[in-house]
C-alpha cells in the first residue's frame, strides 16, 4: 500500500459522510415533518395575530415543544409537555432576571446547562430533540433583558406558544387515539417475527444475524411494554388497550419459546404471564442515580456543555459581541448529543457551512425588502425545512434554521441593525463551534472506557438479582418482574454505550467479546424465567455466586484484551454453572456477598 493511501481513504470517507443525503428515517417522513410544521405554524400565526408583528414571531421558540416526545401515549406526552412548557419560559425568565448582573450570566448559565443536560439524559429514556433549548432559553432571556424593553412580553409569548403548541400536538391522538401503542406493539411483533424466522442457534459466523435479531426482538418487546404500561392504570377497562396488551402477550410468548429453545435446547417454555404483570421503565430515582454517577456519559456530556456554554458567554462579553446566545446555541448543537468526536467534528463543520450559506440566502432575501408579513412566511418555510431535513442533511437543515431564526429576530429589528445581526450570526457560530471542539478534545478522554466498565457491573448486578429470583422460585412477584426489566434495560444500555463509544475510542473493540458473552448470559437469565423445570434442571443460585466472584478480582479495563478475556471466561463459567443442575456451593468458604431478588433502593 503506498504511503498516505489509508489517510486519503479515510479523508474520502469523511467527505462522503459530510455531503451524504441520508434516506428518510421512516417511510412517509415528509408527512410527519408537515404535520409538525403545521402545528408550529398555527401556533406562531395565532400568537402573532394576538401579540403583533413586533414580538409575535418570537413564538417560534415556544412552538419547538412540538418536537418533544410525540411518539408516546397520552399520559406520557402530557407529563413531558407539562415539564417542557414550564422549563422553556421559566429558563427564559431566569435569564431576564439575571440580565442586570452581567457578572452572574456565565456561572448562572453554566449551572442551568449542567442541571438541564443531566436531567434530560437521566429521564429521557426514549429519543427526544435534545436538551439544548432548555438552557439556550436562559441565554436568550439574558440577552433580551439587557437589550429590549419587551423581554417580559417575549417570555409571555413563549409561554403561550408552548401551551398552545402542546395542545395542538394532541390532535393526532384525537384522530388516532392509540397510535403510539399500536406502533410499539407492531414493532415488537415485527421484530419477534424476524427473530423466529431465523434458523436455530449455532456457533460460528452465521450466529451474528441471530444474535442481532434476538437483541432487537427483546428490546422491542421491552419498549412496547414501556409504552403500554403508563396508560394501563386508566385504560385497564378499555377494550382497545386490553386487545393491544393481549397481542403483546402473545408476541412475548413467542419470544419466550424461541429464547428457551435457543438457550436451553430441547426445552419447551412454560409462559404464564398476564397483562397486569408487567412493569414500565426503571423508577426515577434509579435513573437519576445512574445519570449522576461519577463516570456516567450523562454527567460527562452535561459537564462539557456547561463548560462550553459558560465560556461562550464569558468570551462574548469580553469581546463585546452583540448576540452571545448564538454562541451558546452553536456550542450546544455540537456537544449536546454526547456523540463521538468524528461525528461531532462533522456536526460543527455542518453548522458553520450551513450558517454561512443561510446568512447569504437571507441577505439576498433581505435585499428584496420583504414586509413583516413576508418575513413571517419565510420563517414558516424555514420551520418546514428544518423538520424535513434535520435527520437527512444537516447543512441544508441549518440553512433553514438560520432563515427561520433570523426572520424571528429581524421582525423586531430596525433596518440599520440587520447588517450587524448577520455578522454576529457568523462570528458567534464560529466562536461557539470552536469552543465546543476545544472542550470536546480536552475533556473526558478516558470517559468511554470507564463508563463501559461501570455499566458492565450494573448489568452484572441486574443479572445476579434475576438469578436470585430464579433460585428462590420467586418469579411471579413484582420484585422478579422488576429484575427482568432491569436485566433488559441494563443489557441494552451496555450494548448501546459500547457501539457509541467505539467510534470515540477504537481500543474499546477489545470489549466486544465481553459484550457478546454478557448478552448471552442476560438472555440465559431471561429464558430461565420461562424454563418449566428451572427449580431442578438449573442452578441459578450457584450461577449467581460464580458471577459475583468476578467482583473479587481487580477492576477490569475495557481496553485491555487480557481483562476482556477474563470477563468472557467468567461469564462463560457462569453460563455453564447455570446449566449444571441444582447444586450447592460452599458459600462460607468463598465468602460470596449475598444479593436479594429485590431491586436496590
Amino acid at each position: 500500500m503506498p504511503p498516505g493511501s489509508a489517510p486519503t481513504n479515510g479523508t474520502r470517507a469523511h467527505i462522503i459522510a459530510f455531503f451524504r443525503f441520508a434516506p428518510a428515517p421512516v417511510p412517509g417522513q415528509w408527512r410527519t415533518a408537515l404535520r409538525t410544521s403545521l402545528v408550529m405554524a398555527v401556533s406562531i400565526l395565532v400568537i402573532t395575530a394576538i401579540a403583533g408583528l413586533d414580538v409575535g414571531p418570537m413564538a417560534l421558540f415556544g412552538s419547538l415543544i412540538a418536537l418533544w416526545n410525540t411518539g408516546q401515549p397520552l399520559r406520557s406526552r402530557i407529563r413531558t409537555f407539562s415539564a417542557v412548557a414550564c422549563v422553556l419560559p421559566g429558563s427564559m425568565a431566569l435569564g431576564v432576571l439575571i440580565s442586570p448582573l452581567p457578572w452572574l450570566m456565565a456561572p448562572a448559565l453554566a449551572t442551568v446547562t449542567l442541571v438541564a443536560v443531566a436531567l434530560y439524559y437521566a429521564f429521557m429514556v426514549e429519543q427526544g430533540p435534545g436538551p439544548l433549548n432548555t438552557f439556550f432559553a436562559c441565554a436568550l432571556g439574558a440577552y433580551l433583558g439587557s437589550h429590549t424593553d419587551k423581554a417580559w412580553d417575549i417570555v409571555l409569548v413563549t409561554l403561550c406558544s408552548a401551551l398552545l403548541t402542546g395542545l395542538l400536538s394532541f390532535t393526532d391522538l384525537a384522530v388516532r387515539p392509540r397510535h403510539p401503542e399500536r406502533s410499539a406493539v407492531a414493532a415488537a411483533r415485527s421484530a419477534v417475527d424476524a427473530y423466529t424466522r431465523l434458523p436455530a442457534h449455532s456457533d460460528g459466523p452465521s450466529e451474528e444475524p441471530l444474535l442481532t435479531a434476538r437483541d432487537h426482538a427483546t428490546r422491542a418487546v421491552h419498549r412496547a411494554w414501556g409504552v403500554l404500561h403508563p396508560a394501563q392504570a386508566h385504560n385497564a377497562a378499555s377494550a382497545g388497550h386490553r386487545a393491544l396488551a393481549d397481542e403483546l402477550l402473545h408476541t412475548e410468548s413467542r419470544l419466550a419459546h424461541r429464547l428457551v429453545a435457543d438457550h436451553f435446547p430441547g426445552i419447551v417454555a412454560g409462559y404464564a404471564e398476564t397483562r397486569d404483570s408487567h412493569v414500565g421503565r426503571p423508577v426515577p430515582r434509579r435513573l437519576l442515580r445512574h445519570a449522576l454517577d461519577r463516570h456516567s456519559p450523562a454527567r460527562l456530556t452535561a459537564g462539557r456543555n456547561a463548560l462550553s456554554a459558560g465560556a461562550a458567554v464569558l468570551i462574548a462579553q469580553l469581546v463585546g459581541i452583540g448576540h452571545p446566545y448564538w454562541a451558546v446555541l452553536s456550542s450546544a448543537v455540537v456537544l449536546h448529543s454526547g456523540a463521538a468526536r468524528d461525528f461531532t467534528l462533522r456536526r460543527a463543520l455542518h453548522r458553520v457551512l450551513g450558517t454561512l450559506l443561510g446568512v447569504v440566502v437571507i441577505a439576498g432575501v433581505w435585499y428584496l425588502g420583504p414586509t413583516r408579513s413576508e418575513q413571517v412566511v419565510i420563517l414558516l418555510i424555514g420551520v418546514y425545512g428544518m423538520n424535513l431535513l434535520l435527520s437527512r442533511q444537516y447543512t441544508l437543515a441549518v440553512i433553514a434554521v438560520t432563515a427561520m431564526a433570523t426572520m424571528a429576530n429581524t421582525a423586531s429589528s430596525p433596518g440599520s441593525a440587520v447588517g450587524d445581526l448577520f455578522a454576529d450570526r457568523i462570528v458567534e457560530t464560529l466562536l461557539g463551534c470552536s469552543l465546543a471542539l476545544v472542550v470536546l478534545w480536552t475533556t473526558g478522554r478516558r470517559g468511554p472506557r470507564t463508563a463501559q466498565v461501570r455499566q458492565y457491573h450494573r448489568t452484572v448486578d441486574a443479572i445476579a438479582r434475576l438469578l436470585a429470583c430464579s433460585d428462590q422460585g420467586d418469579l411471579a412477584s413484582s420484585e422478579a418482574r422488576h429484575a427482568r426489566r432491569d436485566v433488559a434495560y441494563e443489557r441494552e444500555r451496555h450494548n448501546e454505550m459500547l457501539i457509541r463509544a467505539l467510534a470515540d475510542d477504537p481500543a474499546l473493540a477489545a470489549w466486544l467479546p465481553a459484550d457478546r458473552a454478557l448478552g448471552h448470559l442476560a438472555h440465559d437469565a431471561l429464558a430461565a424465567v420461562w424454563h418449566p423445570d428451572a427449580a431442578t434442571a438449573l442452578s441459578a443460585g450457584a450461577a449467581r455466586d460464580v458471577l459475583l466472584l468476578t467482583r473479587r478480582t481487580p477492576e477490569p479495563r475495557a481496553t485491555d484484551p487480557v481483562d476482556a478475556a477474563r470477563v468472557v471466561a467468567a461469564v462463560k463459567k457462569t453460563r455453564g454453572t447455570l446449566r449444571a443442575g441444582r447444586t450447592t456451593l460452599n458459600r462460607r468458604r468463598m465468602s460470596i456477598p449475598s444479593i436479594s431478588c429485590s431491586p436496590p433502593a
